[in-house]
């Protein structure tokens, strides 16, 4: 199953469609720290959700290659 056009939409949205293509897109062995008090801003939260979830919709419904 092809989701090419949902893919570009999910881009668009995101301001991504001008990113490049890595194999790995973090640093190896980077350790993440969790933000004291945490994340307030109500608009990041929503933005990261939504791209999250847009992620694992492709990655469970349409294209299980992309979930490992």
């Amino acid at each position: 199953m092809h989701q090419e056009k949902y893919i570009e939409k999910l881009l668009a949205k995101h301001h991504m469609t001008d990113t490049n293509i890595k194999t790995t897109p973090m640093q190896l062995n980077c350790r993440l720290h969790k933000l004291e008090g945490g994340c307030t801003d109500k608009k990041l939260q929503s933005a990261y959700r939504q791209k999250v979830g847009g992620l694992l919709y492709l990655s469970t419904c349409t294209m299980p290659q992309i979930a490992y």
